[in-house]
């Protein structure tokens, strides 16, 4: 076999194109500072304290990590899956009683989140699809409120376009809160929670590579057989 045909093929074997893996963003508060608990819980409600030692944490995934210089722009439609904890409710997306109410991020120059504003929102009584306003809910205001076992005032179509969301609520005897305090802490990696790969070419790129140094090749060894 001719060298340069070698080379080729060793070429081939050595450089792969890596597979694209989703994006998982990882958030979350430090521990409450100020809890407002019920006080009387009515017949047949959830009634739930929150904990000062606990907070709002959680994550999401999307295809690819987000542009630099985003301002406010609803991401909604990225997210593929999300999953979020007030330590009393989950707010997960394979729950057919969550709702996103608004998911907007902005970001800064390195396309790491800043400002998020993130509402998430848990029906806790009533008919999935077609609730009222005596329904009850929690919901989870990332970085500013977790609300539990409030009645809401208005249902609505949420800013995101999902229906039998709640646009405001009402806090009675019967309800909790908590608020968070600091920073929030954002780490994000690969889905299986491995770092992200290095930016690989395509396969029709890498193709173009490979037949782009066989003539180098030649002019390397051919002359050599």
């Amino acid at each position: 076999m001719k060298a340069w045909i070698f080379f080729a093929i060793l070429i081939i074997g050595v450089i792969k194109p890596t597979n694209a893996q989703n994006i998982q963003y990882s958030v979350h508060t430090e521990n409450y500072v100020s809890v407002t608990n019920f006080s009387n819980c009515h017949t047949n409600q959830l009634c739930v304290n929150y904990g000062l030692q606990s907070r709002q944490s959680g994550s999401f995934i999307v295809a690819s990590p987000f542009a630099s210089n985003l301002s406010n722009q609803d991401i909604s439609p990225l997210v593929i899956s999300y999953s979020f904890s007030d330590g009393i409710n989950t707010y997960n997306s394979s729950d057919p009683n969550a709702r996103i109410h608004v998911f907007r991020i902005s970001t800064d120059s390195n396309g790491k989140i800043i400002n998020p504003n993130i509402l998430l929102l848990k029906w806790l009584s009533g008919n999935n699809g077609s609730h009222s306003s005596v329904d009850r809910l929690s919901y989870l205001f990332l970085g500013a409120r977790s609300v539990q076992n409030v009645t809401c005032s208005n249902i609505a179509t949420a800013p995101t376009g999902i229906p039998d969301s709640c646009e405001s609520a009402v806090m009675d005897s019967s309800s909790s809160r908590a608020l968070p305090t600091g920073p929030l802490t954002w780490l994000y990696g690969s889905e299986n929670n491995q770092a992200l790969p290095v930016p690989a070419l395509s396969e029709w790129a890498l193709a173009a590579l490979i037949l782009a140094m066989i003539p180098i090749a030649y002019l390397l060894f051919g002359r050599r057989i």
